[in-house]
């Protein structure tokens, strides 16, 4: 019993730091081990209370795109293996970016960009090429001393089509040697001030962190990394409390936008940048902006700015785009 093969700890590997330059170029493939399916996408959607129609409605589904489809947002969550199985851990699993031997004791994603070039469907079997692209000189950050690695990824469907590609950037770093006495005090951007114009506005959501949220999470994405449930783990990251993942910010801004849009649009592209933890016990808040309208071989595509923010800072904050009436 133990056994943890779905959490990216599990695959973490640390060096001295000296080969960090080798690593760039490596690849890995990951094959999906389940199909894409439709109770992890209930519990998905669920999770983030999305009433997407799409998503919930076969029919609605059937009739716009052939057959049910994922949410984009769900993306990574089917490459993530079962926390155990009796063949043993699989060579590979979570971000190219967690196997680089880095000098260091933990890790948070930064960025995460993703550009979707056709519907995820139920049934699908994805497989998933990392490359590491780049790892950083070691710098100091508010959280720690560490490295910056990036990967870029291309997701491909049991017919061979490549369904999307993104980009991973991950902070690798030291716990305990961050400039900042708490998570808090990231350096954040300045804010900025949403006009009042004709636009319908962007739903403003109100979403407290609960014990269960978290909970919900890790069964949704299966993602057991322990600083979305171990509060002693979070604390060690200097964290008050376990706290949501990539995959709940992803979700979270593509519902605020696809909610805007009346779900009568598809999501083309998404760069979510994310600033600082939210524990259990804050409440998010969403806000954004239309950024830009253009229409592109006769269809309109919309650029929305979206921003999710606790009582002390600013969480996140995506890029959006849509292609209206897909």
């Amino acid at each position: 019993m133990g056994a943890d093969y779905a959490s990216a700890v599990s695959y973490t590997r640390t060096g001295s730091g000296d080969d960090l330059p080798d690593w760039v170029g490596r690849e890995f493939v990951i094959h999906a081990p389940f199909p894409v399916e439709s109770s992890r996408i209930a519990d998905f959607c669920a999770m983030l209370e999305d009433p997407n129609p799409l998503y919930w409605d076969i029919e609605a589904a059937t009739q716009k795109f052939g057959r049910p489809i994922a949410p984009p947002a769900t993306l990574t969550a089917w490459r993530w293996p079962a926390p155990w199985n009796p063949y043993g851990r699989p060579e590979h699993g979570f971000p190219a970016t967690v196997e680089v031997p880095c000098p260091t004791d933990t890790l948070v994603n930064v960025e995460f960009a993703c550009e979707y070039l056709q519907q995820i469907g139920v049934g699908d079997k994805l497989t998933y090429v990392d490359r590491i692209a780049a790892i950083s000189d070691e710098k100091m950050t508010a959280l720690g001393r560490g490295y910056f690695v990036t990967a870029d990824t291309v997701v491909t469907n049991q017919e061979n089509q490549e369904v999307a590609r993104y980009r991973n950037v991950m902070l690798r770093y030291k716990s305990g040697t961050g400039k900042a006495a708490d998570s808090q005090k990231v350096q954040q951007p300045a804010p900025e001030k949403v006009p009042t114009d004709s636009e319908r506005p962007i739903p403003a959501l109100s979403i407290p962190v609960t014990w269960t949220l978290c909970t919900q999470l890790t069964a949704a994405t299966r993602d057991y990394f322990p600083g979305h449930h171990d509060p002693d783990y979070a604390r060690s990251q200097g964290v008050l409390n376990p706290y949501p993942n990539t995959g709940y910010y992803c979700g979270l801004m593509d519902r605020v936008a696809l909610e805007w849009a009346n779900f009568d649009g598809v999501l083309k592209r998404r760069v979510l940048r994310m600033f600082t933890p939210a524990p259990i016990g804050t409440t998010l808040r969403t806000s954004g902006r239309v950024l830009s309208r253009q229409t592109v071989e006769g269809t309109e595509h919309v650029e929305l700015q979206i921003e999710v923010r606790n009582e002390e800072a600013l969480i996140a904050q995506a890029r959006i785009t849509l292609k209206m009436g897909a």
